[in-house]
């Protein structure tokens, strides 16, 4: 497992920007190592795994901070919880939180080269799954709107949806329609997975930034795998923000499962081919921006089984990694697709 605190900083605009990942045991120590963040930190997004009670008794975080709550929905071993608290050293003038219903959904970042955008945890509202989804995306339009930016400033997409082998194709066809709305044909990357939330059957987040000139942004191709829009979903596999002046670059990669190069699903009878090859593909991302798995600042590690998650871990151990993960124990888009992650690595290579 990784260590108890794993801390990742990485400055821009001479601006400290903090990934720390930790586990907890109960509500009480999560708040005690989030408030002593907070006392130095602005905290930007926070992204927790736990049992589903253990969600329940944290839902009262959103009041304070912008929050993406994720309960294993397939039964674990897993006893304790774990987050990803994303903080900056700013100003408070910096900094503007964005808030639905009295509680925290995102912020945004200005900064004299550029401007970022954070959303987190935007739930549907309505009777079915359909409904939901949908706005949760009129949703995204208005703290859009509200903010100065327009949907084709996000470049990364988060996608949590309750019963996904049910939801998954009609989450599909909703997600093509708003991209056909505001004719989004460079679509962003993306993680699409299951997993059990509290109040609603989707919960989005989404990242943008509004500015083309100190940063640069370029989406990634992998050689392993064909494009997800070739065979329907509509995401890219990666993106990648250069900060030009700075030498720097976020490498975001999608949630990552056993694609093959046609679409097919591969490797998905033996758990220790399976695990290998989807981390074959994230290096293989990774090392086209001179990057490496030590370089991840933030991973979500998604396992049907606890099998594979034991594989993956001993890979982990004799591997030397040092990446921060935390797990999440759920259903994936297929029902042959046991193991997948999703990460960000930061590199001035």
């Amino acid at each position: 497992m990784p260590p108890p605190i794993d801390t990742k900083e990485i400055v821009f605009n001479h601006v400290p920007e903090h990934y720390q990942t930790f586990s907890f045991s109960h509500k009480s120590e999560f708040w005690k190592v989030c408030d002593a963040i907070s006392t130095s930190e602005n905290i930007i997004r926070i992204f927790i795994t736990y049992h589903h009670e253990g969600i329940e008794a944290l839902a009262d975080i959103s009041e304070k901070y912008p929050v993406q709550l994720l309960a294993h929905s397939l039964n674990t071993t897993e006893k304790m919880g774990f987050a990803c608290i994303h903080t900056i050293k700013c100003h408070s003038d910096n900094i503007n939180y964005l808030e639905i219903n009295d509680e925290k959904v995102g912020c945004v970042i200005s900064l004299p080269l550029y401007k970022h955008l954070y959303l987190t945890g935007i739930e549907g509202e309505g009777n079915s799954f359909a409904e939901q989804a949908k706005y949760a995306y009129q949703e995204i339009d208005y703290l859009l709107s509200k903010s100065n930016f327009k949907s084709h400033d996000i470049f990364r997409f988060w996608n949590f949806i309750e019963l996904i082998e049910k939801n998954y194709d009609i989450f599909n066809e909703i997600r093509k329609s708003y991209f056909q709305l505001h004719d989004i044909q460079n679509f962003p990357a993306a993680t699409g997975i299951e997993s059990s939330l509290i109040n609603s059957k989707i919960s989005l987040c989404a990242e943008g930034t509004d500015t083309a000139e100190a940063i640069q942004i370029k989406t990634l191709n992998s050689n392993l795998q064909n494009e997800a829009s070739d065979y329907g979903p509509q995401f890219s596999r990666g993106k990648v923000l250069e900060f030009l002046d700075e030498g720097i670059k976020k490498i975001y990669i999608s949630g990552t499962s056993n694609v093959g190069k046609n679409g097919e699903s591969v490797f998905f009878e033996n758990s220790d081919k399976n695990v290998k090859y989807v981390f074959e593909c994230v290096e293989h991302l990774l090392k086209k921006e001179s990057a490496e798995l030590n370089d991840i600042v933030f991973s979500i590690v998604y396992s049907k089984t606890e099998e594979h998650f034991n594989v993956f871990q001993a890979l982990y151990k004799k591997n030397n990694w040092n990446f921060p993960y935390i797990p999440l124990f759920t259903n994936i888009c297929r029902e042959n697709f046991f193991f997948e992650i999703e990460c960000m690595a930061i590199t001035t290579k």
